[in-house]
């Protein structure tokens, strides 16, 4: 019994993990968007996407160093994921 709730519990973490990566890749494009398409300034960038993701200013610049597990795997990864979680109870 132990081991089927640690299983299920461990299938959550990795789907809030894929969540959370693919959050910070759409944080990543859109800071693309903002700094270098319509040439704002670092600083205005940063607070702009703080305000549009709700994290402070130091979050966000630590998730823009951040390297990313690449799209693709995470989508795929994602799929196979709910397709075999049935949910906790």
């Amino acid at each position: 019994m132990f081991k089927r709730i640690f299983f299920i519990k461990m299938s959550a973490i990795t789907t809030r993990k894929i969540n959370s990566e693919l959050r910070y890749h759409a944080l990543q494009e859109r800071y693309h968007v903002l700094y270098n398409e319509k040439r704002l300034r670092l600083d205005d960038v940063l607070e702009s996407l703080s305000l549009e993701f709700y994290l402070g200013y130091e979050s966000v610049r630590k998730i823009l160093r951040k390297r990313l597990i690449p799209k693709e795997t995470l989508l795929e990864q994602l799929k196979k994921n709910k397709a075999t979680y049935t949910g906790c109870r």
